[in-house]
């Protein structure tokens, strides 16, 4: 090879697993979320943290109580303060339930993205350390423009840490 560019240039980029978003399906999924975004926050709710830590938390464990009070108060309505509402409960209920379904379809969905973005990333990553590495090897061997590669990307080496040079005077 010519130059270290030339042999770099022979690396077969093609994975079996690589994912290629059209342009025209990212816009569309651009746009999905859009739409979603435009229809939800109409009731939704942003908490601050100190009103996370302080709320009553609503979790699957006492699901069945919430839903067990509701239908109390409905039943024996004798035992119902004046001042709550069944028919607020049962669209709170109602909001719960449906938030919830969309919530678990999107925890699916994010879960997919990150695991591609996760294993995309990882494979990215390996063929970043062939060049650098690649370039190093080239580099002790006087490859042109292997040198300058090597030092850039060492320069952004997640967690690589240059070796503090040793002044031979003061040792």
């Amino acid at each position: 090879f010519s130059s270290f560019y030339d042999a770099c240039s022979v690396l077969n980029a093609d994975d079996e697993k690589s994912m290629n978003i059209s342009p025209e399906d990212l816009e569309k999924v651009k746009g999905y979320l859009q739409n979603i975004t435009d229809i939800l926050p109409k009731g939704l709710i942003n908490l601050t943290p100190k009103q996370r830590k302080s709320n009553v938390k609503m979790c699957d464990k006492n699901y069945a109580f919430i839903y067990q009070g509701y239908n109390y108060s409905i039943l024996t309505p004798i035992i119902k303060p004046k001042y709550l509402s069944s028919d607020e409960m049962g669209i709170q209920l109602g909001s719960i339930d449906d938030l919830t379904g969309i919530l678990n379809r999107m925890k699916v969905i994010s879960s997919k993205l990150e695991d591609s973005i996760l294993y995309q990333g990882g494979e990215v990553f390996k063929k970043a350390l062939t060049i650098y590495y690649t370039a190093k090897s080239a580099a002790s061997r006087n490859v042109s423009g292997a040198k300058e590669v090597a030092d850039a990307m060492k320069k952004s080496y997640p967690g690589h840490k240059a070796k503090p040079k040793v002044d031979k005077d003061t040792e």
